[in-house]
């Protein structure tokens, strides 16, 4: 019970850090792949998904979203090296 509970907190902490950087102004070359993001996390995490998919499928769920987390993280140091060449 007590790894569940780790797994959702870890899976809530990336939701909330993937929302935190959606947020703001958003470069238009990025929009389509936000939204993206944000219906792949809206079938990831949503009202009831740790009994909707099961505390096996956890470790898929949080592994998604780290995956979002890099892709965001890669598409602001592609923002930065454009910038920079400007």
């Amino acid at each position: 019970m007590v790894d569940i509970a780790k797994q959702v907190e870890q899976i809530l902490t990336a939701v909330f850090n993937i929302n935190k950087r959606l947020k703001g102004r958003v470069d238009m070359t990025m929009a389509l792949g936000l939204s993206d993001i944000k219906a792949q996390m809206g079938g990831l995490v949503y009202r009831g998904f740790v009994t909707g998919n099961g505390f096996k499928r956890l470790g898929d769920t949080l592994r998604y979203l780290q995956a979002i987390e890099k892709r965001l993280e890669n598409w602001r140091l592609i923002h930065i090296a454009t910038v920079l060449r400007c």
